[in-house]
């Protein structure tokens, strides 16, 4: 099944002209205690954007082609976006905060307890913490290719479907998921690309997981 027609046309590219709604603010509490928007602080304005709770309405939400993230370019920089220069900020700004659906296939499923991540305060239990997937573009296609997605501790209450499990039934298959969510840079990552991923752009919180079965898009929580 081609990805261009698995969707109601995406498009090939991101554009910086459609709305970016500001990232709403939360304190998530867990068994570890509770953890502000801005995590440890170390990175707030990367933070907010993690840790946002807010699902876009569906006339916010574009579909892209995978390539579209894929492609996006972005700077070279500090792992930190507190250091980094106005101009490179105002790069990422362009397009950084947009809603956007796409149609991939994954290859990887990484829960990050007992990883203690700034965004998160350094908590390290499975409730909260992320999930880091990998998604490539074509079937077969390498890790070192793929897009990273995330969904985070202030979803996975509401969302109790999405775990390894779950998702490892469509883990390197030529079966396809849909996913909707924000469109976010982390800078924390430049020493994965290559490996783990091909881009610093993100789909990080993921707001909804789509897979393809009886010839129609079915939502991984109604499975």
């Amino acid at each position: 099944m081609a990805l261009s027609t698995a969707s109601s046309q995406p498009t090939n590219a991101v554009s910086e002209t459609w709305d970016k709604p500001a990232a709403n603010k939360t304190t998530f509490t867990g068994p570890d205690g509770s953890c502000p928007w801005n995590g440890n602080g170390s990175d707030p304005d990367t933070y907010v954007r993690k840790n946002r709770s807010d699902i876009p309405d569906i006339s916010e939400i574009h579909d892209v082609l995978w390539s579209a993230v894929h492609d996006l370019p972005f700077p070279d920089d500090k792992p930190l976006r507190a250091n980094w220069s106005p101009e490179h900020l105002q790069e990422i700004a362009r397009y950084e905060g947009e809603a956007v659906r796409t149609i991939s296939y994954l290859v990887a499923i990484k829960p990050q307890n007992g990883h203690g991540e700034g965004t998160n305060c350094g908590f390290t239990l499975s409730s909260e913490t992320d999930t880091h997937l990998a998604l490539v573009g074509e079937v077969g296609d390498a890790e070192k290719n793929s897009v990273v997605i995330e969904f985070t501790p202030r979803f996975l209450k509401s969302h109790p479907h999405w775990t390894k499990a779950s998702l490892s039934k469509y883990l390197d298959t030529d079966a396809p998921v849909r996913i909707t969510g924000w469109l976010m840079f982390d800078p924390d990552h430049r020493n994965h690309l290559g490996k783990f991923r091909f881009t610093l752009w993100e789909i990080h919180p993921i707001t909804k997981i789509e897979v393809f079965e009886d010839n129609t898009w079915k939502d991984l929580d109604a499975l």
